[in-house]
Order: structure tokens, then C-alpha cells, then sequence
């Protein structure tokens, strides 16, 4: 009986053994499957950080650019502001020489007409007076180097313009030189 015992956990050993050798190879098969889905996500995670750095870089040099664009489109427009002011400033000691000799009581008629086509030329250069006489006196665009008392004039009032003062598309070329009435 023994022997027969024996048979048959031999024989039962020799089936097993077969099934546990296939149940194994299932497993060894699953495993590398989940293997190399462990691999394949790792490697999309990897991928996927690589594209969202990526992104983000783009990201920055398109602003950079952008940034870089508006700002030479801003120097580029303060540049010519600034070459159209320096040379309205240079003319501006000829057109007051032309005005005083103008104002002169034996002035000569070319003289007043250079003075008023001078005058017409700055204008078309949307270049504007900015003090006049009767205006209230503003220290941003006015230079007050004499104070006088009189009462028919308010507070703070120009009562005289010295030398005129200029402007160029809100920019001051020259602030004016002005009496104020106190």
C-alpha cells in the first residue's frame, strides 16, 4: 500500500509539477508585462516632464521676445521724440532773436515775416507756447524770476513773459521765464 501511496503521490508530484512549471511561466510573462508598463510609464513620465519643460521654455522666450519688441518699439518712438525736441531746441535762440527784432519799432517787414513763418513752422511741428500773459503760473513749465505787487492781477498769475517757453507733443523743450504778480 505504501507503494501504491507512494505511485501515486509520484504521479500526482509529475502532474503538479507541469501545471506549477506553466502557472510559473504565466507568471514570469505577467510580470514582465508589468515590467515593461512600469518601463513604458517611467519613460511617458519622463517624456512628459521633458514636454511640460520644454513648453515652459518656449513659453519664456516668446514673452522675452514680445517684451523685447514693445520695448524697441518704444525707444525707437522715444528716439525720434527725442531728435525732433533737440532740434526744435537748437532753433529756438533764432526764432527769439527774430521776435526781438520783430517787436523793434523800426523793424524791418522781413524780419516780422521771418519771425511769423518761423512761428507757423513750429506750429505745424505741434510745437506750442506755454506761458502767455494772464495765465496761472505752473513751476512745471513756468520759470518765475520776478515777483511784483499788483492788484489787478490774481495770485499767482504771470503779469509778464520774459522769454517764451515751448512744448512739443507734452514734452517741455523750454520752460518760459516769467514775472509773477503776487
Amino acid at each position: 500500500m505504501n507503494t501504491d501511496n507512494e505511485k501515486q503521490m509520484n504521479e500526482e508530484q509529475a502532474t503538479a509539477a507541469p501545471e506549477t512549471e506553466v502557472k510559473s511561466d504565466e507568471v514570469k510573462k505577467e510580470n514582465k508585462k508589468e515590467s515593461k508598463k512600469d518601463k513604458k510609464s517611467a519613460e511617458i513620465e519622463k517624456l512628459s516632464a521633458q514636454l511640460a519643460e520644454l513648453d515652459d521654455r518656449y513659453k519664456r522666450v516668446l514673452a522675452e521676445y514680445d517684451n523685447f519688441r514693445k520695448r524697441t518699439t518704444r525707444e525707437r518712438e522715444s528716439a525720434f521724440g527725442d531728435g525732433k525736441a533737440s532740434a526744435i531746441n537748437a532753433f529756438l535762440p533764432l526764432l527769439d532773436n527774430l521776435g526781438r527784432g520783430a517787436s523793434q519799432p523800426d523793424a524791418d517787414e522781413g524780419v516780422k515775416m521771418m519771425h511769423k513763418q518761423a512761428l507757423e513752422l513750429l506750429e505745424k511741428l505741434h510745437v506750442k507756447s506755454c506761458a502767455k500773459v494772464g495765465d496761472s503760473f505752473d513751476p512745471n513749465f513756468h520759470n518765475a524770476v520776478l515777483h511784483v505787487d499788483d492788484e489787478t492781477l490774481g495770485e499767482n498769475v504771470i503779469a509778464e513773459v520774459l522769454m517764451d517757453g515751448y512744448t512739443v507733443d507734452d514734452r517741455l523743450l523750454r520752460p518760459a521765464v516769467v514775472k509773477v504778480a503776487n
